[in-house]
C-alpha cells in the first residue's frame, strides 16, 4: 500500500514540475532562457528584432567602437538561440553608416530581410538582404526603396501575406495634408493594382489629416489607421483593401478617439472588428510617460465602458492581440530609457489574465525590443545595462496563445479537484453551449465536449493520474487526477 501511494505521488507531482507557466523564461532557449552576444568588443545598441517563418531570429542595431566609430549590424540566431553561422560572416553583417542607422526590420515569407532607417518620420530608406546576408541589389531602385521621399513623411509598414509591402505616411495633395497609403510589390516597385498607380490618398471631407501610429489589417483585408486632424483631434480611419476610404465606418470613414489631445494613439484590431486604442504622452512635470488604453466598438466607435476599469487600462502599452483575443501588454517604468521592463496579458474585456506570470531571469536592459514568435512565445531583445559591457541580450518567455477566442469564464468552479476521475464543472452563468477541450501538459488533446446548463459532469476515469488542463472560451483551469 505504501509503495502504491508513493508511486501516485511521483506520478502526480512530475507533471506539475513539467508544466511551463506562461510568462516564465523558456529554459530551452540559450542558457536558462537567455542568450548574450558581443560583436567585435563594441557596444551594441539594439533597435529591432523580428522572426522569419522558419524560426530564425533577426536582430538589428548599431555597434559603437572605441576607435572605429559606429557601424550598423544585423545578426541572425537560430530558433534555439544559437548564432546562425550561415548568415553573413559567422552570423553577422556589419555595414558602415553612410546615410542612416538601422531602426526597423521585417522578414518576408521567403526569408529575405527588409531593414530600414533614417531621420524620424523623414525619408525612411529600406534595403533588403538575402537569406545569406548578401545585399539584394534587385530590390527597389538599385537596391533601395524610399517609400516617402522629401516633402512626405513615413509612418509604418506591414507585410501582406503575399509579401507585398503596404506603407503609410502623410503627403501634401493640392496643399492639403492627407494620410497616404503606398503598396509595393515584393521587389520594391509600386503595385499598380492598388489605389492609383500604387498610391491612395485618404481624403476626409475638406480637412487636413495625417497618419499617426501603426497600420493594422482586419481579417477581411480592411485597413485600420491611427490618425489625426489638423486641430490635433485623434481619429481612427478605416480603408478598403484597395486603399479607398470605407465610408460605412463611423462618420464617413473615421471615428474620433475620446482621449486628450496631447496623447499619441495607435490602434489594434480584435477579430470582431472592435478597436483597441493605446495612447501615451510625456509628462513634463513628472518626467514619465503617461499611458492609457481604451476600446471602441466596430461600428459607431462608441467607447466600451465595460472594458477595464470604467473603460480604461492605465500604465500599460498594448503590443498585440493574440489569435485567442488576449492582449499582450508592455508594462514598464521610465527613467530616460526603459530600464525596468514587464509583460502582462489581459483578457479582451480588459481584465488582467493572472495565468500569465512574468518572471524575468536577467537584470536591467536598455533599448529593448519585442517580438512575437510563430508559436506564441515572446522574445525580448535589448542591450545589457552593465557598464562598460553593453552587449546583446535575448530572452524568451513561455506564452500559450491557445486557439479559442477569449471571452473569459468568471466564477467557474470545479469539484472535487483533485478527483478520481469525475469532475463537476459549475457554470450557472452559461446561457448556451460552450465548447471545452481537455489536454495533458504536453498539449495532447484528451477530451472535447460542451459545457451546458448550470453544471456539466466530466469523466476522466480512464486516464492516468496526473495534471490536465481544461480550456473553455479562452480560460484555462487545472484538473488533478488521483
Amino acid at each position: 500500500m505504501r509503495t502504491k501511494k508513493l508511486l501516485f505521488i511521483i506520478i502526480a507531482i512530475l507533471p506539475i514540475f513539467g508544466f511551463s507557466q506562461d510568462g516564465s523564461p523558456d529554459l530551452s532557449f540559450g542558457i536558462n532562457g537567455v542568450v548574450q552576444t558581443d560583436i567585435d568588443d563594441g557596444i551594441e545598441i539594439i533597435s529591432g528584432v523580428a522572426q522569419s517563418d522558419n524560426g530564425r531570429i533577426i536582430v538589428i542595431g548599431t555597434n559603437i567602437y572605441e576607435t572605429e566609430g559606429v557601424k550598423n549590424f544585423i545578426i541572425a540566431f537560430q530558433e534555439n538561440g544559437d548564432i546562425d553561422t550561415a548568415f553573413g560572416n559567422d552570423g553577422v553583417v556589419l555595414l558602415e553608416i553612410n546615410t542612416f542607422e538601422f531602426t526597423k526590420v521585417y522578414v518576408q515569407s521567403d526569408g529575405k530581410i527588409l531593414v530600414g532607417g533614417g531621420e524620424y518620420n523623414q525619408e525612411i530608406t529600406f534595403i533588403r538582404f538575402l537569406e545569406d546576408g548578401t545585399e539584394d541589389l534587385s530590390f527597389g531602385v538599385n537596391g533601395i526603396l524610399v517609400p516617402f521621399p522629401t516633402g512626405e513623411s513615413y509612418r509604418d509598414l506591414i507585410l501582406l501575406n503575399n509579401d507585398k509591402i503596404l506603407t503609410t505616411g502623410t503627403a501634401s495633395v493640392n496643399g492639403v495634408s492627407q494620410a497616404t497609403l503606398k503598396q509595393f510589390l515584393p521587389n520594391g516597385i509600386l503595385d499598380n493594382s492598388f489605389g492609383t498607380n500604387g498610391i491612395s490618398n485618404v481624403q476626409i471631407g475638406n480637412q487636413s489629416n495625417s497618419v499617426k501610429g501603426k497600420i493594422q489589417l482586419m481579417e477581411n483585408g480592411n485597413i485600420i489607421l491611427g490618425g489625426r486632424f489638423a486641430n490635433s483631434s485623434k481619429i481612427v480611419m478605416r480603408c478598403l483593401p484597395n486603399g479607398s476610404l470605407d465610408t460605412s465606418f463611423g462618420a464617413n470613414g473615421y471615428i474620433t478617439i475620446p482621449i486628450s489631445e496631447e496623447n499619441n494613439c495607435f490602434p489594434l484590431v480584435f477579430s470582431d472588428g472592435s478597436i483597441l486604442v493605446s495612447c501615451s504622452y510625456f509628462d513634463d512635470v513628472t518626467k514619465e510617460i503617461v499611458k492609457v488604453i481604451i476600446k471602441l466598438s466596430s461600428d459607431d466607435g462608441a467607447m466600451d465602458l465595460n472594458f477595464g476599469n470604467n473603460g480604461y487600462i492605465h500604465a500599460n502599452t498594448a503590443e498585440l492581440i493574440q489569435h485567442n483575443q488576449r492582449i499582450i501588454m508592455k508594462n514598464s517604468r521610465y527613467w530616460y530609457t526603459d530600464l525596468i521592463f514587464g509583460i502582462r496579458r489581459f483578457y479582451a474585456n480588459g481584465n488582467i489574465d493572472f495565468t500569465f506570470q512574468y518572471s524575468p531571469n536577467y537584470g536591467l536592459l536598455i533599448n529593448y525590443n519585442f517580438a512575437y514568435q510563430n508559436d506564441g512565445k515572446i522574445i525580448i531583445a535589448g542591450t545589457s545595462f552593465d557598464f562598460p559591457n553593453l552587449n546583446i541580450v535575448l530572452q524568451r518567455f513561455n506564452n500559450d496563445p491557445l486557439g479559442i477566442e477569449d471571452h473569459p469564464l468568471e466564477n467557474l468552479t470545479v469539484f472535487p479537484n483533485p478527483s478520481k476521475g469525475i469532475y463537476n464543472i459549475n457554470h450557472d452563468f452559461i446561457s448556451s453551449e460552450t465548447p471545452y477541450q481537455i489536454t495533458d501538459i504536453t498539449g495532447k488533446i484528451i477530451q472535447t465536449g460542451k459545457l451546458t446548463g448550470e453544471q456539466t459532469e466530466i469523466n476522466l476515469s480512464t486516464v492516468q493520474s496526473g495534471m490536465y488542463l481544461i480550456t473553455a472560451s479562452g480560460s484555462t483551469f487545472r484538473l488533478m487526477k488521483n
